[in-house]
């Protein structure tokens, strides 16, 4: 009795143990072909091949290490990503689609513009992390990208370009003051990212939503909990983890979770109060954006008064408005610090480029002390460094 009690439950294991290996065979062969499919979407190019899509969940959610390529892949595979030619595959074996990255600016051009222009579409699920705040105009694509484009164009002309070059003087000659540069012979800035990215921040907060940041004193929203310029930094810190991440996660106790719900709570509260104050100030005259004061005519003005004056067909809503000044805002103050930065980097180095910049810039003020918007086209070498 006792050997048999022992030999039935083997005999009975041994039976599911073909079973479990013909299951784990099926699964690997359907992965196996299910990569080859992906290997087969991108055109078998040579790339590489990681477990996960970099863009997607899990993969997004960690830096790029020798065995990982996260979302941060180009910088961290930016001396050998491209190096064996400008077409890169990345076809995940795990989880994920398949992608091809490439640094040819004319096919980027040309998928990136859209449905509009060419056979390429922009997926909503591409487009995911652009629309946080609403459609927009980076977003969009085919007729309402036709619609976005209709109302956005107007907005950007010289006032506003002139509006941007005075915004900056002022923010910069606040920071002389504040951090008290104008009594130093020499200043020391360990990381210029820091005075760059706040700068961009401002001018382009300043100027595309008419939102007045002080240098010294950060503005704060009505509960004082978190200040307007460290909720728009958080956001940008944090927007793949928004998008992306599921809700059960958001709401984990830890701090960089925490500071990131509140961000956006915050701020889509303070913008959403912006709009009604602004439509019912333009309704009212108190905002002319036709007027001669070049302080009324931010891009957040602009684009609810050109959809005022369209019809229902082509106007902008409430939501559409905040999407389309945010992605400039996202997309546009890191773009300009980082470029700020490197060129002052470069500037330091090639001590010759930095004279012959500093002599045009003396030539061009002989005559007076503060360059105005007249002088641009004048700075030839100083746009040239750029």
């Amino acid at each position: 009795m006792g050997t048999d009690s022992v030999l039935f439950p083997l005999g009975g294991q041994s039976k599911w143990i073909p079973i479990l290996w013909t299951m784990l065979c099926v699964v690997v062969i359907s992965r196996v072909l299910r990569f080859c499919r992906k290997l087969q979407a991108a055109n078998n190019l040579p790339g590489y091949r990681p477990m996960f899509f970099p863009l997607g969940p899990p993969g997004a959610f960690f830096y790029s290490t020798r065995w990982h390529n996260g979302a941060d892949m180009h910088w961290a595979r930016r001396f050998q990503m491209y190096k064996n030619g400008e077409n890169v595959s990345v076809v995940p074996w795990l989880g994920g689609r398949s992608a091809i990255y490439t640094s040819n600016l004319d096919v980027t051009r040309q998928v990136a513009s859209g449905s509009h222009k060419s056979d390429f579409i922009k997926p909503s699920s591409a487009s995911r992390i652009l629309l946080g705040w609403g459609m927009n105009l980076v977003a969009a694509d085919g007729e309402i990208w036709r619609r976005h484009r209709r109302i956005m164009g107007p907005a950007f002309n010289n006032d506003l370009y002139k509006l941007v070059w005075n915004k900056t003087q002022k923010i910069y000659y606040e920071m002389l003051v504040v951090d008290q540069w104008a009594n130093k012979h020499e200043v020391s800035v360990p990381a210029v990212q820091k005075i760059t990215f706040k700068l961009a921040l401002f001018v382009i907060a300043t100027c595309g939503f008419g939102i007045s940041f002080d240098w010294e004193e950060p503005l704060k929203s009505e509960n004082r909990a978190m200040s307007v310029q460290k909720a728009f930094r958080i956001i940008s810190d944090t927007g793949s983890f928004a998008v992306f991440a599921p809700k059960w996660v958001k709401s984990l106790p830890f701090q960089y979770i925490r500071d990131s719900n509140t961000a956006h709570e915050q701020l889509g509260k303070f913008m959403r109060d912006e709009v009604v104050r602004r439509r019912a100030q333009i309704a009212n005259g108190e905002i002319d954006v036709e007027g001669d004061n070049l302080e009324t005519r931010t891009i957040f003005n602009l684009l609810m008064k050109a959809g005022e004056d369209e019809d229902g067909k082509y106007s902008l809503d409430d939501e559409e408005v905040v999407g389309n000044v945010f992605v400039m805002l996202f997309a546009g103050h890191e773009t300009t610090a980082h470029s700020l930065a490197a060129t002052l980097g470069f500037l330091a180095v090639y001590d010759d480029i930095q004279d012959e910049v500093f002599e045009q810039i003396k030539s061009v003020l002989s005559d007076h002390t503060d360059p105005t918007f007249e002088d641009y086209s004048k700075l030839d070498r100083v746009l040239a460094v750029f």
